[in-house]
C-alpha cells in the first residue's frame, strides 16, 4: 500500500500495484566497434487499481546491485 499525507489533517491510502522493469544500457567504442560496458537500468512505477500512476522512478545500476538511485517523481490525483 502506498500512503501520501497530501493533506496534514487527512491521510489518504492507495491500493495498487508496484511494477518493477529492468532495461539495459550499453556503452558502445564507436572506434573499436565493440561493447564497452552493460548496466542494468531500473524503472518502477505505482499504478492505483483506476490504472492511474501514482509514483515513478528510476535508478541505473552496476551489475545487479544499484549504484545511482534516483529520486521518484510523483504524481499525485
Amino acid at each position: 500500500m502506498i500512503v501520501y499525507e497530501n493533506i496534514p489533517e487527512k491521510v489518504s491510502e492507495y491500493r495498487g500495484t508496484i511494477e518493477v522493469y529492468e532495461d539495459e544500457i550499453l556503452q558502445v567504442d564507436l572506434d573499436a566497434k565493440s561493447v564497452v560496458a552493460r548496466h542494468p537500468e531500473w524503472r518502477w512505477r505505482c499504478k492505483s487499481r483506476n490504472g492511474q500512476i501514482l509514483a515513478q522512478g528510476k535508478a541505473i545500476g552496476v551489475g545487479r546491485g544499484l549504484s545511482t538511485p534516483s529520486t521518484p517523481s510523483t504524481r499525485r490525483g
